[in-house]
């Protein structure tokens, strides 16, 4: 059957023509690498010397304005149940809400009172930071204490920019 158009350029438009959804999902997705470089075709004289100024200048830059972190890190592990010596009893069988156990333990560890007796340890005061409430409360803030859940570990974590 065939179409009558009024002029030329109704029956071009009609041609090209391609409804949403016809044959533009099989198509491969396009090489990045060539995109960019069709993007840059005629542009590399001022994209390398570009490149290289912001090698130079933000390199420095960027080493400098980043400070060091120390981490030091330790865990504990907690058993859930105790040896069996001679028969089995409900003494060494396995802790009921063990999981509640371990959270409980690690709000401890994370707690002021085990903080306050670790700044007072030798080996801290050796350092010489004192125990201003500023001092006390970075301290604090430096210290993490985690539990992951269905395990028997609990994970002690300590950052500070002095090594």
């Amino acid at each position: 059957m065939q179409t009558d158009y009024p002029n030329e350029a109704d029956r071009a438009v009609q041609d090209d023509f391609v409804p949403v959804g016809a044959g533009g999902f099989d198509a491969p997705p396009a090489n990045p690498l060539v995109q960019v470089h069709s993007l840059l075709r005629g542009r590399y004289w001022i994209a390398i010397p570009l490149a290289l100024i912001g090698l130079v200048i933000g390199g420095p830059v960027g080493y400098r304005l980043t400070k060091p972190i120390y981490k030091s890190t330790g865990a504990v592990r907690v058993k859930p149940v105790l040896p069996r010596v001679l028969y089995a009893n409900e003494q060494n069988a396995v802790m009921p809400m063990f999981d509640s156990f371990m959270e409980s333990q690690a709000s401890l560890v994370a707690g002021q009172r085990v903080s306050d007796q670790a700044m007072q340890d030798p080996e801290w005061v050796g350092l010489a930071r004192g125990l201003d409430p500023s001092v006390v409360a970075a301290f604090r803030k430096s210290l993490e204490v985690s539990h992951p859940r269905g395990s028997e570990l609990i994970l002690v974590e300590f950052s500070d920019p002095d090594p």
